[in-house]
């Protein structure tokens, strides 16, 4: 980071002045923040595969933005400036980038390299290239806080990855003979063994579909709706953005295997709150079922379980 100011100085030619103004205008301006996207979404190689070098520079510039970097291109102070959020202060934010954006910044960094005009987009040997090296830049493990640290007692002295079994039990003792229901997948969810998992894994997960376990009526099902895991400051959180119930949260680490989340549901439109000011709060247990499979578990008030199941 200590060599970011000069290579944004080294970089304020008039040609790229003119990419600022050219790239800015043509950038999707939706809201005072059209850029937040690049602080809680980790970055694919897909997800840049149709930028320019210009455009892709630019990017990289709006991350040091939300943290009110300094830029020596008025162009780009002047840019920023016509945000409510942006307040042109430092000249090292390196303390101040979360894991998500020097992700980003690392992954743009890659390919911008890997592009020898400012014209031109990714080929297909060039993203070969750059999924190459961003695997080897990976992400370092974020560090969460303990789970006892977050929950009541109550949940203290019952969450446990048995939730997975008790539910498997009660998806058993109410056997169905409904075909359109995926029984004997979410038997296969609920009775895996929780395999090691990182915090920074669940960033890449962006769709989920819910099956509710009830006593007396077996299982309910639902299709993907979007969600994300996203960093903000130390913590990491999720929310279920699709579908009219929803849940947000904090996570927060059992073991090696296990994640916690406690958060609340919530009603699309409504305004959450939290784990322990609503009498929607609730806890679940998270585990990783494969390499591409992760599982959360939430009890539900009426006595049955939520079980969450979590695509890329």
């Amino acid at each position: 980071m200590a060599m970011m100011g000069s290579a944004i100085a080294n970089a304020a030619t008039m040609n790229e002045m003119y990419e600022v103004r050219t790239v800015a205008s043509n950038m999707m301006q939706t809201s005072d923040n059209p850029y937040r996207w690049l602080s809680v979404e980790v970055l694919t190689v897909n997800d840049l595969s149709q930028f320019t070098k210009a455009e892709l520079r630019f990017l990289r510039y709006s991350i040091y933005a939300q943290h009110e970097y300094k830029f020596l291109n008025q162009n780009l102070v002047s840019y920023f400036m016509k945000f409510s959020w942006y307040r042109p202060m430092y000249r090292n934010i390196s303390d101040k980038l979360t894991t998500v954006e020097k992700a980003n910044v690392a992954t743009i960094i890659i390919a911008e390299d890997l592009l020898d005009d400012t014209s031109g987009t990714l080929s297909a040997d060039a993203m070969a290239k750059m999924e190459t090296k961003r695997k080897a830049a990976a992400v370092k493990e974020i560090a969460l806080v303990v789970w006892s640290a977050k929950v009541n007692d109550n949940d203290r002295k019952t969450l446990s990855p048995t939730w997975f079994s008790n539910a498997l039990k009660m998806l058993n003792d109410n056997p169905q003979s409904n075909a359109d229901e995926p029984y004997s997948d979410v038997r296969v969810l609920l009775s895996s063994k929780g395999l090691p998992i990182k915090a920074s894994e669940l960033l890449q997960y962006k769709k989920v579909r819910t099956h509710q376990i009830f006593k007396n009526s077996g299982l309910v099902s639902y299709d993907y709706f979007g969600c994300k895991f996203y960093q903000e400051g130390q913590k990491l959180l999720f929310d279920k953005t699709g579908g009219s119930q929803r849940l947000c949260g904090e996570i927060s680490r059992k073991d090696n295997n296990y994640l916690v989340i406690t958060g609340a549901r919530y009603l699309s439109g409504v305004k959450p709150l939290s784990y322990n000011d609503s009498r929607d709060g609730t806890a679940g247990i998270i585990k990783k079922v494969s390499a591409d499979k992760v599982v959360m578990l939430c009890r539900m008030m009426s006595g049955g379980y939520e079980l969450y199941e979590f695509s890329k």
